[in-house]
């Protein structure tokens, strides 16, 4: 009970401190400079030096991967794995970086990286210290679900020698690897993570458009072997001007609405209305169901990614 009562109170002064679906949508509307002033103010001392998108996005995940840390002193065994694997998304990250680094032989992005977090795989070993592609497989052998996806991306990699089916194939294990271990998780833990992995994926589609200049037409073709994804509606998003634009049409969609309302992206209740009215009092103080602390986690992913978005747009 008290270690219950605990993680309770951590999660209540998290959600105090974090953003708020209002909050993020409001910015839209400020100057480069009221944003550059909340952003200061939200990351203090881990405001990045050199003001450029992608450094600000690191920080923002920096300081989501220590909030996580942070919950995950306190959480029971089967939910303390879920969110590790949410988490984990970084190290994806750093295998793309690393990939770059060695099959390219370049020094670039060595302060981009996601290591010395107690929960990744790089928590103790700096990736820049990697200089081959046989070090990386050894080094990932510690790590059995990355290692294997790892492995499997590579292989396709050789097959395109594309550094952008790397990518492609890692995000898509991923993404895999999180509709599986939603199939595990009580009713409401499930749909929530089922919703958040469909709409990830639209953003993900985003991110391939605006940030990383693909053609619409390869991305439909790419994304849409996915089963779940709605191929209509992924054409509508792809043929948008702007992501704004596409983001304000993900957010009309009842998909998302669904989403939205499992995850309280405005955080309108108080703690005790959130704990008390949605588990105690229906379930009773022994029932540990994931679903508040995916709440809290995948509500912080989705919000800092839309405003990585808007701060891309106002930062140009």
């Amino acid at each position: 009970m008290y270690k219950y009562s605990a993680v309770c109170g951590l999660l209540g002064g998290l959600r105090r401190n974090s953003f708020k679906g209002k909050e993020v949508t409001d910015i839209e509307s400020q100057t480069p400079e009221a944003v550059r002033i909340l952003l200061k103010e939200y990351l203090k001392s881990d405001y990045p030096r050199e003001e450029k998108v992608n450094y600000i996005e690191r920080a923002l995940y920096v300081s989501l991967i220590r909030k996580a840390g942070k919950l995950l002193k306190f959480l029971d065994a089967k939910t303390k794995e879920v969110i590790k694997i949410l988490v984990s998304e970084f190290d994806i990250f750093n295998l793309k970086l690393l990939i770059r680094r060695i099959q390219l032989n370049t020094d670039d992005g060595a302060d981009m990286f996601y290591w010395g977090f107690t929960h990744l795989a790089f928590k103790d070993r700096d990736p820049c210290s990697i200089k081959n592609i046989e070090e990386l497989k050894s080094y990932l052998r510690k790590k059995p679900i990355l290692c294997q996806i790892f492995n499997k991306s590579f292989e396709n990699f050789k097959f395109h020698r594309d550094i952008f089916y790397f990518d492609f194939f890692l995000d898509g294990e991923y993404l895999d690897l999180l509709r599986y271990i939603s199939s595990n998780l009580d009713y409401n833990s499930r749909n929530l993570m089922e919703n958040f992995v469909s709409i990830r994926v639209l953003t993900y589609a985003l991110r391939l458009k605006f940030f990383q200049g693909r053609d619409s037409d390869e991305i439909k073709v790419l994304l849409g072997r996915r089963r779940f994804l709605n191929k209509d509606f992924l054409s509508r998003i792809m043929a948008v001007s702007s992501v704004g634009e596409a983001i304000a049409i993900i957010e009309k969609d009842p998909l998302f609405s669904k989403l939205n309302a499992g995850l309280s992206l405005n955080f309108e209740d108080d703690l005790g209305n959130i704990f008390y009215k949605q588990f105690l009092e229906k379930r009773g103080v022994n029932f540990f169901s994931p679903y508040p602390y995916l709440t809290f986690y995948l509500s912080q992913r989705y919000l800092i990614e839309k405003l990585v978005f808007i701060v891309n747009e106002q930062f140009k």
